[in-house]
């Protein structure tokens, strides 16, 4: 089950500091149950904003973080992967 979703910024150490924590979003939080943690680039989103900034390896500067239980069906999410070609990306 999905419970929390946040926004990182590359370019914000704060924000860093909350992806990379032990809790997510939460430098310092005293960790209490197993997490999962996935995140992805905002690009479209960006790009979308009109952002269009990148670092010096081309990433763009927010990602996705979505955070979750384990072992918790949820339906109606639903998580589509799809693998691109360097040309496409």
């Amino acid at each position: 089950m999905i419970t929390a979703t946040r926004q990182t910024s590359f370019r914000s150490g704060r924000s860093l500091a909350g992806q990379r924590a032990e809790v997510p979003g939460q430098p310092g939080g005293e960790p209490t149950r197993a997490v999962l943690t996935l995140s992805t680039c905002a690009t479209p989103e960006g790009g979308a904003a009109g952002d269009f900034r990148r670092d010096g390896l081309g990433n763009p500067e927010h990602r996705i973080d979505e955070a979750g239980v384990p072992g918790v069906f949820c339906p109606g999410r639903l998580w589509t992967v799809r693998y691109v070609s360097a040309e496409e990306s």
